[in-house]
């Protein structure tokens, strides 16, 4: 038998040697078990504790990445922002020319609307005789409407298949009879320091009194009041789409402005003509520059005095030399009287066409020939009967660089 003796010194010294700790063996990694935490340094006191494999900053490719990102983001917002702002501006456009058609629209409906011949005559009615026609023998007295043929040139087709036309030249010119014997029934028309002429004779039919005609004191001064006007639809050349400004530019398509000439009628006039009222050739100095009139030759005093025209008087024509006709008291038809009375109605008009579809007719056709045949010239001017009228406007847009198109047809 073996025996084994230890001392208490022995024990000592295999206990301190065991009790080495792991990290000073020999060929111990320093890492932690599964069930040991990873030991935690001391952090200062205004620090948060982190362990030993933080960082305190982005490595420079990070932030490259990021910086990358963000661009590309930004460039697309970009982009959407644009096409945004693009469609937006279209969309504006598309919209101010819908509103200046409308107006132009309405106003021109407005006018259609009313009697153009005295006793409810329409243009329309198959017993009414305008061009001296066999077999009718009824002829208004009053009052005409007459169409003038202009130039229409094709222009391609829209997206949908529809062709346009830009077209100039074409005007209207009619009278217009207002109903009613309320004020606003009663065209006004300036008529500065010229009120107490008009107001010292009789210028009204039947011999009514001045609260009829709403010639009243408190507007003789500076108004007169009368249900009759003379009206006129014409564009003026201001310049191209490539040159808006330059009315005499031949480059890119023309444009033109669209107006509206309304002069009053006094009716029944005779007794003012007896007054022989000099004729003033500047309109500043002419207060009855608003009202259809025009200068006669005066035998007596060998001067021009003032002629006043009444709703039968702008029916009477006579003939000139480029025109089918002349028509000596219409204001408007007179160089003197070019512009009288205008107002601006649309802007940037590339094509305002008139067709007119024939007492007879089915569909809509140009100016091609007058009555009895006659052939119309540009700039020429007939009344003949018609069934409805049509009438294309067309506008532009200087920014966008794109048109609207709108046609109205009106029952004649």
């Amino acid at each position: 038998m073996i025996q084994c003796r230890t001392n208490s010194k022995q024990i000592r010294m295999a206990h301190s040697l065991f009790s080495v700790p792991h990290s000073r063996l020999p060929g111990y990694c320093n890492r932690p078990t599964e069930n040991e935490q990873p030991r935690m340094k001391k952090a200062p006191e205004n620090e948060e504790p982190r362990t030993e494999k933080s960082r305190r900053a982005f490595t420079l490719v990070e932030l490259l990445v990021a910086m990358a990102l963000i661009v590309f983001i930004m460039s697309i917002l970009a982009e959407c922002f644009a096409a945004g702002l693009d469609t937006f501006r279209q969309l504006k456009a598309i919209g101010d020319m819908q509103e200046k058609l409308r107006s132009a629209t309405n106003i021109l409906r407005s006018d259609l609307l009313q009697d153009h011949y005295t006793g409810k005559i329409r243009i329309s009615d198959p017993h009414v005789n305008f061009t001296s026609l066999p077999n009718i023998p009824l002829s208004p007295r009053e009052g005409f409407f007459e169409i003038g043929k202009g130039v229409s040139n094709p222009d391609g087709t829209d997206a949908d298949g529809i062709p346009s036309f830009t077209s100039r030249g074409y005007f209207l010119w009619f009278t217009s009879k207002l109903r009613g014997n309320r004020r606003e029934n009663f065209f006004s028309f300036p008529v500065p320091g010229g009120g107490a002429a008009l107001n010292s004779v009789q210028t009204n039919f039947f011999n009514q009194p001045r609260d009829a005609v709403y010639l009243d004191p408190a507007y003789a001064a500076d108004t007169f009041h009368t249900q009759w006007a003379e009206i006129k639809y014409f564009t003026t050349r201001t310049g191209t789409i490539l040159e808006p400004a330059n009315a005499t530019s031949t480059i890119g398509t023309p444009l033109f402005a669209l107006y509206r000439s309304q002069l009053g009628i006094v009716p029944d006039p005779d007794a003012l003509n007896q007054l022989k009222i000099p004729w003033q050739a500047n309109p500043a100095a002419n207060p009855f520059w608003n009202l259809c009139c025009v200068p006669v030759p005066d035998p007596a005093t060998n001067t021009l005095v003032t002629r006043f025209s009444s709703p039968s008087d702008v029916r009477i024509a006579a003939p000139g030399p480029t025109q089918a006709a002349v028509y000596p008291f219409r204001a408007s038809d007179t160089p003197a009287g070019a512009g009288r009375g205008a107002t601006l109605l649309c802007t940037n008009v590339i094509s305002f066409e008139l067709k007119l579809m024939p007492r007879n007719g089915t569909d809509f056709m140009d100016l091609i020939s007058g009555p009895q045949g006659q052939q119309w010239q540009p700039g020429q001017s007939f009344e003949m009967p018609m069934r409805a009228l049509q009438i294309t406007l067309r506008v532009w847009d200087i920014r966008t660089q794109q048109t609207r198109q709108i046609t109205i047809i009106q029952d004649m």
